[in-house]
């Protein structure tokens, strides 16, 4: 990897791990400041762009599944060009869907993960 691309990734995460830090002052509901509930799952959202062209998405487990004694991990996934994050996360795939619905489900291998 060319250093300027490790430096930019290296600027590109930090307002990724700070968000994530939100976890630690998270209060007793355990809903973390700036978060909203995603009607699937009672998970906690927050999207927001980096750049013009970066948009972060940031996904954490529903507040009553979220156990602070616990470990938290972080995994993160990169998009290939042309593909949005609503495509990448996934869905239950209709007929008429795009085909780029049905191809990662990066939400289920995540809900997964935290079993």
């Amino acid at each position: 990897m060319k250093p300027a691309a490790f430096y930019f990734i290296l600027k590109m995460m930090i307002p990724v791990i700070l968000a994530i830090s939100t976890i630690a002052v998270a209060d007793e509901s355990r809903q973390f400041p700036g978060f909203s509930t995603h009607p699937y799952g009672d998970e906690q959202v927050v999207s927001f762009n980096y750049f013009p062209e970066i948009q972060i998405h940031i996904n954490v487990a529903a507040t009553t599944d979220f156990d602070p004694q616990k470990p938290v991990g972080l995994a993160l996934f990169a998009l290939p060009n042309g593909n949005s994050i609503e495509q990448t996360v996934g869905k239950i795939v209709q007929p008429e869907d795009d085909w780029h619905f049905g191809i990662q489900h990066i939400g289920a291998q995540t809900r997964f993960l935290r079993q």
